[in-house]
């Protein structure tokens, strides 16, 4: 389908005035293209390629065409799909037991590692969107594929401080209503609802302002440290593992730290087995960011723990009853975002406590820590 026969790649005229948006993706994000224009009108120009951007070995190739010289302000970008498309030794589509990737992972984290890299450079705000499901009898695609290579970008993304659109999790859960039987494609109606979750990850990222909370300047300016302490009850005998344990004090805001080491890399990996630990810093509200008075903005505390996350802001744990990426653990490897203040003032003080736990429960690997941690605060 070309630029004459869908309205999705018809160039638009710019509002002046409104932030300039660059959506990169496959046929799923053509799908949804319009209607995010129509989420975000009045808002931001949205603007996508005249193409079908495919694989990241295609994006190599164009991406630069793609990005031009527009003075993007976002850009939400995805590969996935066609990556895990099946071909045969003729180079021709084929049926998953008799090809194999048109990009296998260790090509896939290459390409994308350097596509990040040339988006950084555009000075845009970037948003990953993870690969959304591939249904069974799809073909040239085996379910669960996408899985692998969703993984497989997650710790390139989070290293370049990308933010995530997991989209994948959201039409997970709703996938039988939004998703064509045994097709990678959506619905009209389903490209409408991944829409409103595509615009609102945009919005999110054109109306804060984001703060590192591993670059020692940002900890400078928010008074703030790391304190790590390994275990459930940190001090405790066994790890504080015992029956029935009904609490860990070192999720309370008043809990004494103090004893426990300056952690200066949340990155590290600690541990191993079944095992916990705690993460703890206080951050103090400047006055500003950026250069943009700080009152009565929302902030909120954004992390991913590998594995399971639990986060506690002034002692208290954002349960968010039935939905996922809030304060309880939601699952392996889960970006989690929760509240610290919804109306920030100056000097206000926060403690934010997060308890990492090495999983899988059944028979855990590796260790546990912390890929990233930030403030967000909103505009």
């Amino acid at each position: 389908m070309n630029a004459k026969t869908n309205p999705a790649f018809e160039q638009i005229e710019d509002q002046p005035g409104l932030p300039r948006v660059l959506l990169i993706g496959d046929s799923i994000s053509i799908g949804y293209t319009l209607a995010v224009r129509a989420e975000l009108e009045g808002k931001a120009n949205v603007h996508r390629p005249a193409t079908n951007c495919a694989s990241t070995r295609r994006a190599i190739e164009e991406i630069d065409e793609w990005v031009g010289d527009g003075n993007w302000d976002v850009i939400h970008f995805n590969w996935g799909l066609h990556d895990i498309v099946h071909l045969d030794e003729k180079g021709e589509r084929a049926a998953p037991e008799s090809g194999s990737h048109q990009v296998p992972l260790p090509e896939y984290r290459k390409f994308l590692d350097e596509l990040v890299q040339k988006l950084k450079k555009t000075g845009a705000k970037l948003i990953w969107c993870t690969t959304t499901p591939v249904p069974d009898g799809s073909v040239y695609r085996s379910s669960g594929d996408e899985i692998g290579h969703n993984k497989a970008a997650l710790p390139i993304v989070q290293r370049h401080g990308v933010q995530i659109n997991n989209l994948y999790t959201f039409a997970l859960g709703i996938l039988p209503f939004i998703q064509q039987p045994a097709n990678v494609h959506f619905t009209p109606e389903g490209s409408a609802i991944l829409a409103k979750a595509v615009a609102q990850n945009i919005l999110q990222a054109l109306n804060t302002e984001s703060v590192n909370l591993e670059d020692p300047d940002r900890l400078a300016l928010l008074q703030a440290q790391w304190r790590f302490a390994d275990g459930l009850v940190p001090g405790e005998p066994n790890a504080g593992l015992v029956e029935q344990l009904a609490e860990s004090p070192a999720r309370l805001a008043e809990y004494d730290d103090s004893g426990w080491e300056i952690c200066e890399n949340i990155k590290k990996g600690v541990s191993k087995g079944l095992s916990f630990g705690w993460y703890r810093i206080a951050v103090t509200l400047p006055g500003e960011i950026n250069g943009e008075d700080v009152t009565g903005k929302k902030v909120w505390f954004e992390t991913c723990i590998d594995d399971y996350g639990e986060l506690w802001v002034d002692g208290a744990c954002d349960l968010a009853f039935g939905e996922s990426g809030h304060g309880a653990a939601s699952g392996f490897n889960a970006p989690q975002r929760v509240l610290v203040s919804g109306s920030a003032e100056p000097g206000q003080r926060h403690v934010i406590a997060c308890l990492a736990i090495n999983s899988p429960l059944g028979r855990p690997g590796g260790g546990y820590f912390m890929r990233y941690a930030r403030l967000q605060f909103e505009k």
